[in-house]
């Protein structure tokens, strides 16, 4: 997949979210960690100046490795204020870094806020990127209470209404063929190899039918913020 940013989600978030301190997470392979200054030099050969990488991101490739540093210091002095949200993605073994992961984009006002990650392009289809996913969701989840029970119920719902098939032979309806179809159209037009989440999410976003439309709906989410939060 030809991405730097491989997958963004919006969720909603509870009355009842609050803000906590910064933690260090681990998964079977991988350390989340603070990003430190000394990581400048491989954030800039792995990701900052990549064009690859960037090329999706609101902000041009680094041109030399102080712009890298800059960029981290600021993350640094986010984190001394106590409202920084980014994991540098490391390599447990090792403590290498190899992306960066950020839980960002707040809005109290819409109860939402946004996920996105990016990897060094050596160690994109490794499955990374979810195990990031899932350990900053678990964050989000548990310790800033973000209520994510009512919306997996929604989701759940929508599908229990669906026909279960039996017997080991699946049946393709003509509206997922029509999502497929579509979402392998996006990807092409993004320029990518491989059809993945965001281009299936894209392809629902244009043509939804009236379940999905409503959770759509309730939960704030659009194409254009959906593409607007895919190239930040």
């Amino acid at each position: 997949m030809k991405k730097g940013l491989e997958s963004i989600w919006f969720c909603n978030m509870g009355a009842n979210m609050k803000y906590t301190a910064f933690e260090e997470l681990n998964t079977e392979h991988l350390r989340l960690r603070e990003l430190r200054a000394s990581d400048a030099e491989r954030y800039y050969e792995c990701m900052g100046g990549s064009e690859d990488v960037t090329k999706y991101m609101l902000w041009q490739p680094h041109k030399s490795l102080q712009e890298s540093r800059e960029s981290i210091e600021k993350v640094l002095k986010r984190y001394k204020e106590g409202n920084a949200y980014t994991w540098a993605i490391t390599i447990a073994e090792d403590d290498e870094i190899i992306g960066r992961i950020d839980l960002l984009r707040f809005d109290e006002k819409e109860n939402s806020c946004s996920f996105a990650y990016m990897l060094g392009k050596e160690f994109w289809g490794c499955g990374f990127g979810t195990e990031s996913l899932k350990a900053v969701f678990a964050f989000a989840f548990e310790k800033m209470e973000i209520q994510k029970e009512y919306f997996v119920g929604r989701v759940e719902t929508a599908l229990n209404k669906r026909v279960k098939v039996q017997g080991g032979q699946l049946y393709m309806s003509s509206a997922l063929n029509k999502v497929l179809v579509s979402a392998e159209d996006e990807a092409k037009r993004m320029g990518d190899e491989y059809v993945s989440v965001e281009h299936l999410f894209l392809s629902m976003l244009k043509a939804p039918n009236r379940e999905i439309k409503e959770i759509f709906r309730e939960y704030g989410i659009s194409e254009e913020r959906f593409l607007r939060a895919l190239s930040t």
